[in-house]
């Protein structure tokens, strides 16, 4: 039987003359294959927070128009690209445009554009990214 033990997980330490017991070798081993494995999980869900740190955040919301000539849907960051579509789908009607895509660099045709923490929306007369009574869909991807 061993004499001294570990100071973390209480494993055996033999000394010259202690004898050896099979009880002390199998608690011995459940003991490191339970420290081994709560490590194992640890550093897995680590490697999974690092990888999810590195994903696109997508966000989708609503606004109601109110016909204002320029209006900014703040959404807390800057997006890298933005799409809106009236709560009927349309983009485009006519010779109106009414939604889009703006990336960061890239405005959606003076219909609206990306700007610091969010996005602002423009109305004229055939570019209607603020029109009443239209509710208005978008996902921004951040």
């Amino acid at each position: 039987m061993a004499t001294n033990y570990t100071e973390n997980y209480q494993l055996p330490i033999w000394a010259a003359d202690d004898a050896f017991l099979r009880t002390e070798f199998n608690d011995a081993n459940q003991k490191i294959d339970g420290a081994l494995a709560g490590k194992a999980d640890t550093e897995a869900v680590a490697e999974i927070k690092a990888q999810m740190g590195g994903k696109a955040k997508i966000v989708a919301g609503t606004y109601s128009g109110d016909n204002q000539t320029s209006r900014i849907i703040t959404l807390g960051f800057t997006p890298k690209a933005v799409m809106i579509w009236t709560s009927a789908g349309r983009q485009e009607y006519g010779n109106s445009a009414y939604g889009g895509l703006a990336l960061l660099d890239h405005p959606c045709n003076g219909l609206f554009s990306i700007v610091e923490n969010g996005f602002q929306v423009y109305e004229s007369d055939y570019k209607h990214g603020n029109s009443s009574p239209y509710q208005y869909y978008y996902l921004a991807i951040e």
